[in-house]
């Protein structure tokens, strides 16, 4: 199958309504991410080929969860994983990428640009700085965030949230929780799956 092909039908399998203009936009992205990659460390060379599958895909999982309107913040943004696609696939929003690797959000200003996005900015500075409050924080996690706690802690307060994406799936922190606990535990504890 082709990008196209595994994109349109992973979009559909997300119950997400395909529009062409955003697959564009999208296998375009995805093709950004394959040259960036050439100058500054952006996927595993072996995640090059599974940029749809495993990247855009798994980050437009957490499309249906954000409010209409919202204001996120995608921590620790890297490629752009989740932030440009849900940007790409929900232009209601605005969308704030943190990334405090200078070369990183470079080429995230690069990709706003040449995409053509509006309503989204980048932030090149350690997540402990940002001091702007947003609805939704959206997070892919790897094996950082028990170091990532602690940064977040003052984004997390009442009447926001943060999705977490871990292995595929999506958590809803709709509280303060103690998250290093949770992820000890799996993320099964006060995490909702959703």
């Amino acid at each position: 199958m082709t990008d196209e092909e595994i994109l349109k039908k992973g979009i559909e399998k997300l119950g997400l309504i395909v529009n062409n203009l955003k697959i564009k936009k999208l296998l375009e992205y995805a093709e950004l991410v394959r040259e960036g990659n050439k100058w500054v460390h952006l996927v595993s060379k072996r995640d090059e080929k599974r940029i749809i599958s495993k990247h855009i895909l798994e980050s437009l999982k957490v499309v249906p969860y954000i409010p209409k309107g919202a204001r996120c913040a995608d921590i620790g943004s890297g490629a752009g994983f989740p932030g440009i696609p849900v940007k790409i696939f929900r232009d209601d929003i605005d969308m704030t990428l943190v990334e405090r690797n200078k070369k990183k959000a470079l080429f995230l200003i690069e990709v706003i640009s040449r995409l053509g996005l509006k309503s989204i900015q980048v932030i090149a500075d350690r997540i402990a700085n940002v001091k702007i409050s947003y609805q939704c924080l959206l997070i892919r996690c790897g094996e950082n965030l028990p170091k990532l706690e602690e940064e977040i802690e003052h984004l997390l307060s009442d009447g926001n949230y943060l999705l977490l994406i871990k292995s595929g799936q999506v958590f809803k922190v709709t509280d303060k929780v103690n998250l290093l606990t949770d992820y000890n535990k799996g993320l099964k504890s006060t995490l909702k799956e959703v």
